[in-house]
């Protein structure tokens, strides 16, 4: 991302997502403190959504992006095992 999203866009944004209740925020502050964590990774404040969750009132990667993450980073991921009662 090679611009900043305007503070004003940025809380725009977060009271969007707070309203919508699909993520799972329930105060504009947590979305915003997380949008900045968005920008410092050099992402879209808008990505938050898709990669945090916030638990017990702190933000947390989501298990996909962690695994997005390592994946693109080179990490390999091999499962044995892959059936209903049991993945390894």
């Amino acid at each position: 991302m090679s611009a900043l999203i305007p503070f004003q866009d940025q809380t725009r944004m977060a009271e969007a997502i707070v309203k919508s209740k699909f993520y799972g925020f329930t105060d504009i502050n947590q979305v915003m403190a997380v949008m900045v964590v968005a920008q410092a990774e050099g992402k879209h404040p808008g990505t938050i959504a898709q990669e945090y969750d916030i638990i017990q009132g702190r933000p947390a990667l989501k298990s996909q992006a962690i695994l997005a993450r390592f994946q693109q980073a080179g990490g390999k991921v091999q499962y044995d095992t892959y059936t209903d009662e049991k993945v390894r």
